[in-house]
């Protein structure tokens, strides 16, 4: 009877905790995390069923650009942030854009989806005294250059996208003019740094 008794509460605590989850799963998306205080606007196309249909166009006049932004603090010292920031021309028949993350590890699973035609991210930081400027900046983006990585497509109406852009360094300014480009590296403009 003991045996039987122990053997009814341990199947209705089985039970009952796989019951407590019917219906209720949770999925976390990161597509509703905000990058560097951005929110991720909400798609205006539910997500399609088959995958889209590539054209022939793709995103243009592609410009990465490293801007730093610093502040002062007291006793002689200053925070400082780069930030790395893509833009692209905007395709006449863009809905929205897709951008794909690659990191060190391979591609993202999740793509981020915005209207805009740029996109910023945080990519280096500091705190130090002034004399010292942007102190280890340098080393900070060759920590990162091949570890992160964008490319975009604009997302079109009737389920169409283009192709993809090329590969652009997260570490690095740099320009292309089209899909068949490769990345130019260019030097980083001073005007970019701001107070």
């Amino acid at each position: 009877m003991f045996f039987h008794c122990k053997m009814v509460l341990a199947l209705l605590l089985i039970a009952f905790l796989t019951g407590c989850n019917i219906g209720h799963a949770t999925t976390v998306s990161t597509n509703h995390f905000p990058q560097s205080g951005t929110p991720t606007p909400t798609s205006r196309n539910p997500a399609p069923t088959e995958p889209p249909k590539i054209i022939a166009s793709s995103i243009t006049e592609l410009v990465a650009s490293l801007e730093d932004e610093t502040k002062d603090l007291p006793e002689s010292k200053m925070a400082w942030t780069t930030f790395w920031k893509l833009c692209w021309k905007a395709h006449p028949e863009a809905v929205e854009y897709e951008l794909e993350t690659f990191t060190g590890e391979g591609s993202a699973r999740k793509l981020r989806r915005q209207v805009e035609t740029c996109f910023r991210i945080e990519v280096a930081k500091g705190k130090n005294e002034k004399s010292k400027g942007l102190f280890n900046r340098e080393l900070m983006l060759a920590s990162i250059s091949g570890q992160l990585a964008y490319r975009v497509r604009a997302v079109l109406s009737g389920n169409r996208v283009t192709q993809w852009s090329p590969l652009m360094d997260a570490s690095k300014a740099s320009s292309a003019v089209s899909a068949t480009s490769k990345p130019v590296p260019t030097r980083p403009d001073s005007s970019s740094t701001r107070r």
